[in-house]
């Protein structure tokens, strides 16, 4: 926690949690009911923003996000932890869907899930080998 890597996070940080009203910013967390569930890493939610930016295909709001984050944070560490959380996030993202997709019956959420796998796919190639 000294380092502020630990930290109150949101928890569930995805674009449609994420209001804007004129110069006004508001998140709203599902995780309010579950208060013990937002002590994580910053790197959870982090992650969890730029695996759902990057699935949109929102690159540019991607990137300004993580450059504002890291020139604000001064988070040395995170652009090396980030493609781990990033892999974690998407999988975990696929197998929900997965499930859904069993749960619902519906077919076009095997369509979601194999975006996500893809997308753990490509951020597992950017872990740092050494």
């Amino acid at each position: 926690m000294r380092n502020g890597r630990i930290v109150l996070g949101h928890g569930a940080f995805l674009p449609e949690h994420i209001f804007l009203n004129g110069n006004v910013i508001r998140f709203i967390s599902p995780q309010e009911i579950h208060k013990k569930l937002v002590v994580l890493d910053v790197a959870n939610d982090v992650s969890s923003l730029t695996v759902e930016l990057s699935r949109l295909g929102k690159t540019e709001l991607l990137d300004s996000f993580v450059k504002q984050y890291l020139e604000i944070s001064k988070d040395k560490d995170l652009l090396k932890m980030l493609p781990v959380y990033q892999t974690y996030c998407a999988l975990k993202q696929g197998v929900k869907t997965c499930e859904l997709k069993v749960a619902q019956k519906d077919e076009s959420l095997g369509t979601l899930a194999m975006d996500y796998f893809n997308l753990a796919v490509r951020f597992s190639r950017e872990i740092p080998r050494n």
